[in-house]
């Protein structure tokens, strides 16, 4: 069975990096934990070193956890609002109707609110020429607490903080305050693609909260594409496990037709080729994600349940039964952490 390798130790050097960068810029970071589902076993190794809030986009998570951690829950729906199980301690909505919905919840509770912010990654957001009445309305509700301002950079469009994103987070700040005489507690960014900005000095002054996931779980930015200097990038290794090997014959001729997937493929090599077959495919984990720690293999495939691999440059010695492994970006990991057919291990710090 192919095994999903975490190293926690390596995950949380790279958590302490990113959080001390947030402090010297006077800014709390919030741990993107949905990668992991928010696993019990690495939120409470988080909450070891220091850190006090988490963010998930799933309450399923959040109710399955036991830690004790403030819970920052990044996605809700309208019939979560009215009438879900809420155990968290922060909710990000740009939804007007969702917040009426929990203050009307019978439970009375008093529920903390991050209001999403539209900020040129045109996924969710109030526009900016809408916040001060919503700010307005929201204040005047029962049972609500507008906890913070929240936009979120790099999902959808590859947005990236930027002097105009300065000018206009400054002018709707400023917009609300003059209306309602409201200041924000927390002013917060979401996205690993704000890294940069934190870095270089170069995020708005008003911005106090951070929030990130794949530089800490991967040492890696999405949106330039490559590792960030100084942390590590290899804490989730898949090992799959060997079915076969044999010299197979590469040969373009014959007739083909479209595979499982509705792909049209082309065999660039011919002649005999050393092949070892996986047992773990797409439905495990996507090859796209996936870079082979072990130079001389080389990945030709991969169906829903089998991956193929080219181990014919390899210096390894490689027999069925064995395994081959390969360093995992967000998007497979994500795959191959819910994948029932993958089972994990934790290297514990």
């Amino acid at each position: 069975m192919s095994v999903l390798n975490i190293n926690i130790s390596s995950i949380l050097k790279n958590l302490k990096s990113v959080k001390n960068l947030c402090e010297s810029r006077e800014c709390s970071l919030v741990p993107v934990t949905k990668i992991c589902l928010s696993d019990p076993v690495i939120v409470k190794a988080f909450k070891g070193c220091g850190v006090d809030t988490i963010a998930d986009s799933s309450l399923d998570n959040f109710n399955n956890l036991a830690t004790d951690i403030k819970r920052f829950l990044l996605k809700i729906r309208l019939n979560e609002a009215r009438s879900g199980n809420i155990s968290c301690d922060y909710i990000y909505t740009s939804s007007m109707d969702v917040i009426k919905s929990l203050s009307e919840r019978a439970d009375h509770k008093n529920y903390r609110v991050f209001l999403a912010f539209e900020l040129g990654d045109l996924r969710e957001g109030i526009l900016p020429g809408e916040l001060p009445e919503f700010v307005e309305k929201s204040l005047k509700l029962p049972n609500i607490s507008i906890a913070g301002l929240s936009a979120n950079f790099g999902c959808l469009m590859g947005k990236l903080p930027d002097r105009d994103v300065s000018s206009v987070l400054k002018n709707a700040l400023s917009a609300v305050k003059s209306r309602t005489g409201y200041e924000f507690e927390f002013i917060s960014f979401g996205g690993t693609a704000v890294y940069p900005a934190l870095v270089n000095d170069l995020l708005p002054d008003e911005v106090n909260q951070i929030r990130i996931g794949e530089a800490i779980f991967f040492g890696y930015n999405l949106i330039e594409n490559k590792p960030i200097q100084g942390l590590i990038n290899d804490a989730f290794i898949l090992s799959g496990g060997i079915l076969e090997i044999r010299d197979k014959n590469v040969d373009s001729r014959g007739i083909y037709g479209y595979n499982a997937f509705g792909e049209k493929t082309m065999n660039k090599d011919s002649g005999y080729q050393k092949r070892a077959v996986l047992d773990f495919g797409k439905l495990g984990s996507p090859i796209e994600g996936m870079i082979p720690k072990d130079p001389g293999v080389r990945i030709t495939g991969s169906t829903h349940d089998y991956t193929v691999v080219d181990i014919s440059e390899s210096k390894k010695k490689y027999c069925v039964g064995g395994s081959i492994d390969f360093i995992l970006n967000y998007n497979s990991a994500a795959q191959a952490y819910i994948s029932p057919q993958i089972k994990k291990c934790f290297a514990e710090p």
